[in-house]
This record gives C-alpha cells, sequence and structure tokens, in this order.
C-alpha cells in the first residue's frame, strides 16, 4: 500500500466521485481512478461499487474509510510541522565566531541586520572551537585563519586584525615592559597551544622570536590569557581590540608581523538562502576596518 494511494481513497470517499476528487486533489481524473485500482489490487478489497451516480464505498470500504483517517490527520499535521520548520530554517540564521570578535565587531552589524530584516531570527554562539559548516548546525562563521583551506566554503576576508603584546600593570611597573621583539625575549611569557598557534599568524611569529624557556604557561584561548596575564609575572600577545579594552593591561609593543586575517564563512547549502547570502555580504561590507 502507498500512502499516495490511501489519500486518493480518502478523497473519492467524501466526494462521491473521481472526478469531484480529482478537483479536490488537483489531479487529472484518470490518475484518481488508477489510484483507486492499484490500492484494491494491493489489498484485495473490493472498495467502491462503480454505478452512474458514481463510487459508492462498500462494507469493507467504510471499515478501511474509519482506519484510514486517523493517518490522514497525521500526515496533515506532519506536513503542517514540515511547513513550519521550513519556514524557520529559512529565516533563521547561526552564527558562530570567537567571543571578542562577535561581541565587537559582529553584534553592532547584526543589530543594523535585523532592522533591514525583521524576519531574520538570528541565533549566535561564541566559542573558540571551529565548528563543521557542511554538518547544517551553524549557517555563518567568522573565523580568525590565515587561509580557509576547505575550497567547498564560500569565504570573504574581511580585514587583517591588529594584535599586540600585553603585560599587567603591576608587571609593568615592576620589571618594565619591552618595546620591541628583541626585548621581548629578556621577559616571561604567557603563550597560547600548539593548535592555537598553528592558526594564528601572530602567535606563531611570537612564538619563533621568544625564549622558548621563558613560557610561564600555556593557554587556549583569548579570554584565557587575559586571565593569565592579570595573574602571571610574564607579557602576552592580544587581539589589540581586546588588549586595548582590558583595564588591568598595558600594551608593550606592537609590529607589522602582529596582523591577523579575519574571514567570513558559509556552508555551500547555507549559502543557497538569500537571508544568509544577504547578512553574510553585510558582515563582510560593514566590519570596520579604518578603526581596528
Amino acid at each position: 500500500m502507498k500512502w499516495d494511494d490511501v489519500k486518493v481513497f480518502i478523497a473519492v470517499a467524501e466526494a462521491g466521485s473521481t472526478l469531484a476528487a480529482s478537483r479536490a486533489l488537483g489531479v487529472n481524473q484518470t490518475t484518481v481512478s488508477r489510484r483507486i485500482d492499484a490500492l484494491e489490487d494491493a489489498t484485495g478489497l473490493t472498495l467502491f461499487r462503480r454505478d452512474l451516480a458514481g463510487y459508492r464505498l462498500t462494507a469493507t470500504g467504510r471499515d478501511l474509510l474509519e482506519a484510514s483517517r486517523p493517518a490522514a490527520d497525521l500526515f496533515a499535521a506532519i506536513a503542517a510541522r514540515a511547513g513550519d520548520l521550513a519556514l524557520q530554517d529559512t529565516e533563521r540564521i547561526r552564527i558562530t565566531g570567537p567571543a571578542e570578535t562577535i561581541s565587537h565587531w559582529v553584534y553592532p552589524i547584526l543589530n543594523r541586520f535585523r532592522t533591514r530584516h525583521p524576519e531574520a531570527v538570528m541565533e549566535v554562539d561564541t566559542n573558540e572551537r571551529q565548528v563543521d559548516l557542511h554538518g547544517g548546525d551553524f549557517d555563518l562563521a567568522v573565523r580568525l585563519a590565515d587561509e580557509i583551506d576547505d575550497e567547498r566554503l564560500i569565504a570573504r576576508r574581511v580585514t587583517a586584525v591588529p594584535w599586540g603584546v600585553y603585560c599587567s600593570r603591576g608587571y609593568e611597573a615592576r620589571h618594565g615592559a619591552p618595546r620591541d621583539i628583541g626585548e621581548a625575549r629578556a621577559h616571561n611569557v604567557v603563550h597560547y597551544a600548539d593548535r592555537v598557534a598553528r592558526r594564528i599568524h601572530p602567535i606563531r611569529w611570537i612564538g619563533e622570536r621568544i625564549d622558548p624557556d621563558r613560557i610561564r604557561l600555556r593557554v587556549g584561548s583569548v579570554p584565557g590569557m587575559v586571565t593569565a596575564l592579570k595573574a602571571e609575572e610574564a607579557v602576552g600577545v592580544l587581539p589589540k581590540v581586546v588588549g586595548d579594552a582590558t583595564p588591568e593591561l598595558v600594551p608593550c609593543f606592537r609590529h607589522d608581523e602582529l596582523r591577523h586575517n579575519c574571514w567570513v564563512v558559509a556552508g555551500p547549502e547555507a549559502y543557497k538562502r538569500p537571508l544568509v547570502r544577504a547578512c553574510m555580504k553585510q558582515i563582510a561590507d560593514e566590519f570596520p576596518r579604518d578603526s581596528l
């Protein structure tokens, strides 16, 4: 038995003829007749008596109709729910990215985006992990990376984010702050875990020039670096927007190499949706550059 045949059976039973059922279903009358024949062949039952007045249910047909109606209600509920979910997916945009990038730069853009697109429902996740955009859990990601290696992704480079070397105010008072990379070799350092350094150019650049014996601690994220620098007798590298906004820290020095690419990236399926494309374009176009 096929559900399409059962659906046609219910329509004919309620309408009383294949012609009326075909109009209700939006298919031609021949298709309706063929579906009824197929259902009777599949079940071995005679469901209707055909005469000039139309199709009249047999006693067997009435029993099957009574059993079929709950299924019709169930399928109608499934179809309605599927429509709701499709609408939600069309309107919902799920974005992920590092907390400091999202907080300082992306949220203001999303506020303006919602003004232009009030139907959009934004879901934002802030963490350091790099999500799989092919899995469908997220539509867009803001990433700090030298390059986007996955050629299947749609990516736009939006800017180069400046970083700098920082220390606590107490550390500066006790030990002085290094003013260039040469002086930094004489200072204790908080550095990042290798998995973070592999992705971020300023971290690698600093790591290649400091004395490894001076590394006091390794952290796995930018928030972890902020916390460590407040407590440790050491210096470390941070995005400028984070370091400058942390009152307990002071900038030591910056360098042209302490810059890192920032991208907005979409999965191929998500990019097919007009609302996702519009959001990606607005983030890329309005991401601040001159004020970084």
